[in-house]
């Protein structure tokens, strides 16, 4: 059996004698005076069709005779990248012309980008949550940022009568209320920043310094409450990415077959 180092050379030499074959092609097509942009045209369109069937494929994974998911995933990757050289080649490496044509090549750098998105999500995220806290369900996510919120508050505002302070209540309410009642910062957990979260464990240092004994033992308390709330946040932010992807991706791909579609019967008809 190939080991996935052996694996991964076998598939980037197939993937460069491809891309080597079109260009050749291209070349000679080009020094021929053939009519290069049809060819690559319909190579481009197949290769499409070939690209779409993958979200079939996944309806259909029970049959065993369309083979392994896993393969064609990797066929997936590999020829969705080989489009770009094709795509490339069919603009004569110039700038599409015309406003049909623009957005054209609009949606398919949407598709390539999105895809490269999901491949670079697919590798790095399952890695980011297992190693940045507990995992939790998806599910449970927003039942367990709820019950943190609720139990916060009872904690800060119960001490009130036994600190006869509303320091840490004011900023409770003007700091740490509008971070806990829902998901915050999806981007920096995205990008894998924790900027957000260290200037608010920055601002609590700061109102620490102020608070008398009793209050310190609530706010110690109240800073598991955050720690627990960021892990949250992260892992929603990251799985609701894999989750969420493809609502782009798929929709992109279908308006892209579309456009393919009409520019071949524009193509003929004119």
């Amino acid at each position: 059996m190939m080991t996935f180092i052996a694996r991964r050379c076998r598939n980037l030499i197939l993937f460069g004698i491809a891309a080597a074959f079109f260009f050749v092609l291209y070349q000679i097509s080009v020094s021929s005076l053939q009519p290069t942009p049809y060819y690559s045209g319909w190579t481009l369109l197949v290769m499409m069709v070939f690209l779409a069937l993958l979200n079939v494929r996944k309806k259909f994974s029970f049959l065993p005779m369309l083979g392994k998911a896993s393969k064609w995933l990797q066929l997936h990757l590999y020829v969705g990248v080989l489009t770009i050289f094709i795509f490339a080649m069919h603009l004569q490496f110039r700038m599409p012309n015309g406003t049909f044509e623009t957005l054209f090549a609009l949606v398919y750098i949407g598709v390539v980008l999105t895809g490269l998105l999901g491949l670079y999500m697919s590798r790095a995220f399952p890695k980011r949550l297992t190693s940045h806290g507990e995992t939790i369900f998806y599910e449970r996510i927003s039942v367990l940022r709820r019950q943190i919120c609720e139990e916060s508050e009872k904690l800060v505002f119960d001490s009130i009568a036994e600190t006869n302070s509303t320091t840490l209540p004011e900023f409770y309410t003007k700091r740490l209320l509008p971070y806990l009642k829902g998901p915050r910062n999806v981007l920096m957990h995205l990008l894998g920043s924790k900027l957000p979260y260290r200037r608010l464990l920055n601002d609590m240092d700061v109102v620490e310094r102020y608070l008398n004994n009793i209050e310190k033992e609530v706010f110690s308390d109240l800073k598991e409450y955050i720690e627990s709330k960021e892990n949250l946040d992260h892992q929603h932010a990251l799985q609701s990415g894999l989750k969420y992807w493809l609502f782009v991706h798929i929709p992109l791909t279908y308006s892209l077959l579309i456009f393919l579609v009409v520019h071949v019967v524009v193509v003929y008809a004119f």
